[in-house]
């Protein structure tokens, strides 16, 4: 059974207070059958005490105490059972005191909640491969010897397919040895004969880079991922490809240094989540951080561009690594994106892969975690401080709705509502204007189209609507900061871990037994066959838009 539901900002908030208190109070008393309690069920948790204990676990390890590091890490083990940071420290602990089932066994754990082909964590892949194959180190390293011996062999083979098939493997195996440079001689007369071997070019970037060729690594990066944008390490690769190739984008008066450095994603939404957070540490630390964006979107950096909080703004490049900060704090938006900073304290700088707030808002989590980490406090009300509300708002003259029927590609295809068509023909019928947002591929049939241009242009051409529709996108949260009443579609994400905290925003969702499948089956929702927000009927959203439209006639006294 399904049924469609609309949420506002205050059901938001009244789960992240039922949240927080449910995470502070004590053991004893915690209704573990609470709405709330369905992250810590899956095996996720907010304060992450497992990530300390294996820390803690690994400094052990390092003074040669292999007994208390695998009595740390099985508490982090135990906090946290599908943990990544806590399997993996349990793992290398039990490695290190010869327990080698053990090991194994936290080591597979690990991998897959990390999945380490995908994601590149290759200290855990290393690992995970040397006690899959042998007992010790030296008959690995015997095994692996053997290895390239034989496919040294199998490439000299007189069948084409086989010999290209073994000289990649060969080039594979030779660059996890440690010899790149031997991998590149071999492999470059297979890229000759097929440019678009993907297995080809992945060593290929990869042996690049270990020789420091970064440019040549970059440049088969984005070969690769043109082929074949689902590959498996695309996103680290696509972080390296920011790292060679990113901008910093300079004011035009150079401010002076900044001892804090704030890290955040670069996809629109996970910025405007984090300006509340980068607000508050400026006010209470009373100095203006500088502020480091991902990247994701170009020119996204603007919507964090504000004098009264904000000292300079990066997107990733070189440049960045060269200032000294005294404190960076990284916002789990930021996602794989690890940088050696020069900094006295990094604070919050954890891997927060697969990462996911439980049932707090995203917005509140970071204001969280900034009081939790640097003891700064926060209010409700900080939840909703966008720059981007600088900008001019302009009445138009007739009603217009705008429509964004797009979001990110891949698995976030699932949160796409199917009726924006038929939802253009009902309200054009009614004599209702309609146009579409977004990029150029995203346009509606029928509508106007002020699809395309940069971030900055979208804000300025969004401030003429009455009224905006879409899926759960960047877009969404676009409208709110700029004060534009809308109705945003959500499914298969959570409305009320992501939806804008204001009161302009209604979230129309879908209430199943499985939902959010973001939260209940990551599997599932990361496969992209999720098909949920087409039960979502557009008799609902029509509803909702025509009584939204009725009201702003009787706001503005129109007959």
């Amino acid at each position: 059974m399904s049924s469609v539901l609309l949420l506002s900002y205050k059901d938001a908030l009244r789960q992240s207070r039922e949240y927080l208190r449910y995470r502070t109070a004590p053991a004893a008393t915690q209704d573990r059958s609470h709405t709330v309690g369905r992250a810590e069920r899956s095996g996720r948790t907010f304060l992450h005490l497992e990530r300390p204990l294996a820390f803690a676990s690994r400094l052990a390890l390092a003074r040669r105490c292999t007994s208390v590091a695998a009595a740390l890490a099985g508490r982090a083990v135990k906090l946290a059972p599908r943990s990544v940071a806590a399997n993996l420290a349990a793992g290398i602990a039990f490695r290190r005191s010869g327990d080698r089932p053990r090991a194994l066994h936290r080591l597979q754990c690990a991998a897959e909640a990390d999945d380490v082909r995908r994601l590149g964590n290759w200290e855990l892949a290393k690992l995970l491969l040397e006690l899959e194959r042998s007992d010790t180190p030296e008959a690995y390293s015997s095994r692996r010897r053997e290895r390239i011996s034989a496919l040294r062999l199998a490439s000299g083979s007189v069948d084409p397919v086989i010999a290209q098939k073994a000289r990649v493997a060969l080039a594979e195996a030779l660059h996890d040895s440690g010899h790149s440079s031997e991998a590149l001689r071999i492999i470059g007369p297979v890229l000759e004969d097929a440019p678009n071997d993907l297995r080809a070019l992945r060593v290929a970037s990869l042996s690049m880079a270990a020789q420091n060729r970064i440019q040549e690594a970059c440049a088969f990066y984005r070969q690769l991922i043109a082929l074949d944008s689902r590959h498996p390490v695309t996103k680290s690769l696509r972080a390296l490809d920011l790292f060679c190739t990113g901008e910093e984008r300079e004011p035009s008066e150079a401010p002076g240094p900044a001892s804090w450095l704030i890290a955040i994603g670069g996809g629109i939404g996970d910025i405007l989540h984090c300006t509340p957070a980068i607000a508050n540490i400026a006010r209470h630390t009373k100095q203006r951080p500088d502020v480091l964006v991902a990247g994701d979107h170009p020119g996204a950096e603007f919507l964090v561009q504000n004098p009264e909080y904000v000292n300079r703004v990066w997107t990733l490049g070189r440049g960045v690594l060269q200032q000294a900060y005294r404190n960076v704090f990284v916002t789990h938006s930021f996602g794989p994106l690890r940088l050696a900073f020069n900094a006295e304290q990094v604070k919050n700088a954890r891997d927060w892969q697969h990462f996911h707030a439980g049932g707090l808002h995203e917005t509140l989590f970071n204001l969280e975690a900034a009081k939790a980490l640097l003891g700064i406090p926060y209010d409700e009300a900080d939840a909703a401080i966008y720059f981007a509300g600088n900008l001019e708002r302009r009445e138009p003259d007739t009603q217009l709705v705008g429509l964004h029927a797009g979001s990110k590609g891949g698995r976030w295809l699932s949160k796409r509502w199917p009726y924006f068509g038929e939802l253009t023909r009902k309200l054009r019928s009614r004599g209702v204007r309609v146009a579409s947002f977004g990029t150029p591929d995203e346009y509606v049939p029928g509508t106007e189209n002020l699809t395309g241009g940069t971030i900055e242009e979208m804000c300025r051409a969004l401030s003429g609507c009455t009224l905006f529709v879409s899926n759960d996108s960047g877009a969404m949260h676009l409208a709110s900061a700029l004060g534009i009443r809308a109705v945003a579609i959500f499914a298969p994400t959570d409305a009320l871990t992501h939806m804008p905290l204001t009161e302009t925003v209604a979230a129309l969702t879908l209430q199943k037994d499985c939902s959010p499948c973001e939260v209940k089956n990551h599997a599932f929702f990361a496969s992209g066959r999720c098909a949920c927000v087409g039960e979502i009927p557009v008799e609902a959203a029509e509803g909702i838009i025509l009584s939204l439209l009725s009201a702003d006639e009787a706001d503005r006294g129109i007959a």
